[in-house]
């Protein structure tokens, strides 16, 4: 058993569960590589009691965590995976700033790729095939142009809504869902129309293949100088 500290940067929905992830705080105040806790179960989710932290509660965005890990996994394109040691109980151990984690975005050209686009999206998945060229599946972004968009989409039965967000970067136009639940609570309310968001980073994450055959890339976190975007 081994134990990690890094930043909250995502806590989003997956399957069941939520999918935790963020990037290592060595203790100098520098920051490491992407750390994603994951579960033994075969869509690797975290449920309530895995991710409980010591003093009670969930995992807050910025939160700096400390957590009980058994040995990597990584599985393809997800690179950042580390298996969980269910006996730890994950414990707080501070909060990182705004002006600390703008240190922390990622220097990249495009987010994996673009030219695919679900029928909603927009340059929001690749396929299987180009996934395995790629060697991560985390990303701390500086949009520009960001909003949230709540619209509704028909389903073959009937229809949901939907948060998605809607940015430029690199001078490419992106369109992925949101998957961040505290940015879900806060925009549904609002009804259906666009949000614009002004100093805001995103952590973005590329999904294991889907059963279509695609991988989607999704905004997993939605952070903003006071961490909550209320």
């Amino acid at each position: 058993m081994y134990t990690k500290r890094f930043v909250c940067l995502a806590n989003s929905r997956k399957t069941t569960g939520r999918c935790i992830a963020g990037k290592e705080v060595f203790p100098n105040g520098a920051f490491g590589p992407w750390i994603r806790p994951v579960s033994s179960r075969l869509t690797q989710e975290l449920k309530d009691r895995e991710r409980k932290l010591q003093r009670g509660g969930d995992p807050s965005l910025l939160d700096i965590l400390e957590v009980g890990l058994k040995e990597p996994i990584p599985h393809a394109h997800q690179s950042e995976n580390h298996l969980i040691d269910e006996r730890y109980h994950w414990i707080r151990r501070g909060f990182c700033s705004w002006n600390q984690l703008r240190v922390a975005v990622d220097v990249v050209e495009s987010l994996w790729g673009t030219g695919n686009s679900s029928h909603y999206g927009i340059n929001d998945r690749t396929s299987g095939p180009a996934a395995r060229h790629f060697e991560n599946s985390l990303m701390l972004i500086n949009p520009q142009d960001f909003r949230v968009e709540i619209v509704t989409e028909p389903t073959e039965f009937s229809e949901r809504h939907r948060a998605r967000a809607h940015f430029t970067f690199r001078r490419q136009e992106y369109r992925f869902s949101i998957t961040d639940p505290i940015a879900e609570q806060h925009y549904f309310p609002k009804g259906n129309g666009e949000y614009p968001l002004e100093n805001v980073l995103l952590c973005v994450s590329l999904g294991e293949p889907h059963t279509d055959g695609y991988c989607y890339k999704f905004c997993a976190g939605v952070l903003t100088p006071g961490w909550s975007i209320c």
